[in-house]
């Protein structure tokens, strides 16, 4: 009886004599070899596999490869993001620009955007010898350069200004789109200002709606690299990828920033003629282009000038 209840006891001790734990301080009779000594690695593991120490070191090369890998993801997936955004801003841009130009060319027979058509008119009436008219087509050309102007200037200064864009305080890079945003509102609302309460002559809101097209091509043209005032080059890229088509049975992908441009013109441009001539018929009043447009331009560009900073793992 005494004997089975010591029974356990020795046989946990003759377990202790054959193999001795860390830090008990029990001698052992046969003693595993020892390891050869190691330097610390960071984030290594030790393990007890079979009554023995094994280090297991750490992946690197693997963790290496899965870094390199997953940052090559982040940045195709912020490459996307931007390409997805440039194309939103372009589109939005061209319905605006289609909207203002059917606008100013119904109350001024010009465009804000265009001045392919306002420089032929005023060389046409200077020959005439119409100088009013020569007067008004150049006075809309000098417009449209000065806000090209005032966008490089504005540029420059940002440029100047802006030492460490990549590493800004809250994670944005704000660029010299979101700078033109405060100029570009009281611009056009400026015209409605000057011609509804001053009583200025009609013809001065055109001059501010040329000057601020003149800032935006400029600007946009620089940023983004797409032209959103005119459709001539889109109608050039869908003549030169049907071709492509017909030769090869593909199309470039950067067709498909053409067909939504194209596409947000025409739908804006037939909108607009229909609404204002609606409008024209129904009611008296019409209502303050130039604050509409500014107002639009202003929530574009802050949206724009804005660059997210890139997806985190």
């Amino acid at each position: 009886m005494r004997t089975s209840i010591f029974l356990p006891f020795v046989y946990l001790s003759s377990v202790g004599k054959t193999v001795s734990l860390p830090g008990t301080g029990t001698s052992t009779s046969q003693e595993i070899p020892a390891l050869p000594e190691q330097k610390q690695v960071p984030g290594q593991k030790v393990f007890f596999v079979r009554k023995s120490l094994v280090a297991i070191p750490p992946l690197e090369s693997s963790n290496r490869e899965a870094n390199v890998q997953n940052r090559q993801d982040i940045e195709k997936e912020f490459h996307r993001r931007q390409e997805k955004r440039k194309t939103t801003f372009a589109v939005s841009l061209a319905a605006v620009s289609g909207v203002l130009d059917v606008v100013c060319f119904q109350k001024f027979g010009c465009f804000a955007h265009l001045m392919t058509g306002n420089t032929v008119k005023f060389l046409t009436a200077a020959t005439e010898l119409k100088w009013k008219e020569a007067s008004f087509y150049a006075a809309m050309v000098a417009a449209y350069v000065a806000g090209a102007a005032v966008y490089r200037l504005v540029d420059i200064l940002h440029t100047k200004q802006q030492t460490d864009q990549e590493n800004s305080a809250d994670g944005y890079d704000i660029s010299t789109i979101f700078r033109l945003s405060v100029i570009l509102l009281p611009v056009f609302a400026l015209s409605d200002v000057l011609v509804r309460l001053l009583h200025w002559p009609t013809s001065m809101a055109a001059m501010f709606w040329a000057f601020g097209g003149g800032v935006v091509n400029a600007s946009t043209m620089n940023a983004i690299g797409i032209v959103t005032n005119a459709v001539t080059g889109h109608w050039n890229k869908l003549g030169m990828s049907f071709a492509d088509f017909f030769v090869s049975g593909k199309q470039k992908d950067a067709i498909k920033v053409t067909y939504k441009v194209l596409t947000a013109t025409a739908l804006c441009v037939c909108a607009t003629k229909f609404i204002t001539k609606f409008m024209s018929t129904r009611y008296a009043f019409a209502p303050p282009i130039g604050a509409m447009i500014g107002m639009t331009y202003f929530a574009l560009f802050r949206w724009y000038g804005k660059t997210p900073s890139p997806p985190s793992c």
